[in-house]
């Protein structure tokens, strides 16, 4: 499998497990048949997309892991959302 055709399936994976960080070594266990450099190497280009994006949500490097967040810069209004859900 190419970089590009891995790199939907990691972020699938990322988005669905979006409570905790998913090491890099989880995601070649996962994509066994997959070397790790094409793993990282789809990490990186997520990474660097989702920042150029600058769009609502960011993904990046947390406790030895990946995985999405809110930008800082739309934290604030996100928090009023959820103070106003519950």
């Amino acid at each position: 499998m190419t970089v590009e055709e891995l790199k939907p399936l990691v972020e699938a994976i990322l988005f669905v497990s979006a409570d905790e960080p998913i090491t890099h070594k989880r995601l070649v266990e996962i994509f066994e048949e997959e070397r790790e450099a094409d793993v990282i190497a789809a990490l990186d280009e997520l990474v660097r997309e989702y920042e150029e994006r600058k769009g609502g949500v960011d993904l990046r490097q947390v406790a030895g892991g990946y995985r999405f967040s809110t930008r800082p810069e739309h934290s604030e209004s996100v928090h009023r959302w959820r103070r106003r859900q519950w």
